[in-house]
């Protein structure tokens, strides 16, 4: 048992937070398949918390590191976005989990920019670093859900602020020479998230839009999911990392921003984004499938089975 706990990366809560989101990508295709992806989910949150709880020690020097502790809020965010699927059998408890889930997110975040962000050091920063900054912005996802859009505009209103800071650092860093291992470069994919996750928070907590914002957003949405898929031609020939996470959530978020964003400019008379929906969500959905089923065969080697 502790063999497989030991083995349990901390990247594995990105591929939880994936599912998660692929689940309610999915729901127009049938309750069936979003449950699956809500149980698939769950089930890899508590594998991660396993990892947390049974070999604490070791699991709390990798997060004296950037990386682990920047993308240590996906498993916040997943709880938040878990709570959605549970809402509706847990009632209140569903509730007072979500609200606990915001609160250790914050908790989070306040933690990392005590420890990487007021003694910045331009080494320590990650594409991972949008996470803690931006990663916010669930809150705004899920909080009309749990009756607390004040709450989520809020929340958004923090994270579109942050994501700026965020990018203006990681272009920094990437702009340096020997910028990361191969490992970690594969978190370049979480670039297509920030922006996407914005606009996801925005449409879910704004019942009135700003029709100029979302233009905005939509085009910074796009140009990052186009560099990213650019890239992700090499980062896929690279074998399997535990970082292979990375490319998960972000695409299903994007897909999920180019959703709307299509549904937003169709009422406008413009049909630009509706390929792009349509494709987005079906290569977000292999990609989740790809990287569940790669977490598998990694699991397999280290156990011998």
């Amino acid at each position: 048992m502790m063999k497989f706990v030991r083995s349990v990366p901390m990247a594995i809560c990105g591929l939880s937070l994936g599912l998660a989101a692929l689940g309610n990508l999915l729901q127009p295709y049938g309750a069936v398949l979003r449950y699956i992806c809500g149980v698939l989910s769950a089930v890899v949150l508590a594998v991660f918390a396993l990892k947390v709880f049974l070999d604490f020690p070791h699991a709390s020097a990798e997060l004296k590191t950037p990386v682990p502790l920047s993308v240590l809020p996906t498993s916040t965010m997943t709880l938040m976005l878990l709570c959605i699927y549970i809402r509706p059998f847990a009632g209140l408890a569903a509730v007072y989990l979500w609200y606990a889930a915001a609160a250790a997110h914050l908790c989070i975040m306040l933690l990392f920019f005590k420890r990487f962000v007021w003694g910045f050091k331009a080494a320590a920063v990650y594409p991972s670093w949008f996470v803690a900054f931006v990663g916010i912005v669930v809150i705004s996802v899920t909080a009309p859900a749990m009756g607390a859009r004040a709450i989520g505009q809020a929340a958004f209103f923090a994270g579109f602020g942050l994501y700026f800071v965020a990018l203006a650092l990681v272009l920094y860093r990437m702009s340096k020479p020997a910028f990361v291992l191969e490992p970690l470069r594969l978190t370049t994919a979480i670039f297509t998230a920030p922006m996407s996750l914005c606009i996801v928070g925005y449409f879910s907590s704004f019942e009135q839009r700003n029709e100029t914002l979302v233009f905005v957003m939509l085009a910074i949405a796009l140009a990052s999911y186009l560099y990213v898929s650019v890239k992700m031609l090499y980062m896929l020939r690279v074998k399997f990392y535990p970082t292979y996470a990375a490319f998960t959530f972000p695409f299903v978020i994007s897909a999920a921003a180019f959703r709307l964003g299509d549904a937003f400019l169709a009422e406008r008379g413009i049909a630009f984004f509706a390929p792009l929906a349509q494709v987005s969500l079906w290569l977000a959905a292999a990609l989740v499938a790809y990287v569940f089923v790669q977490y598998v065969k990694f699991f397999r080697f280290v156990l011998k089975f």
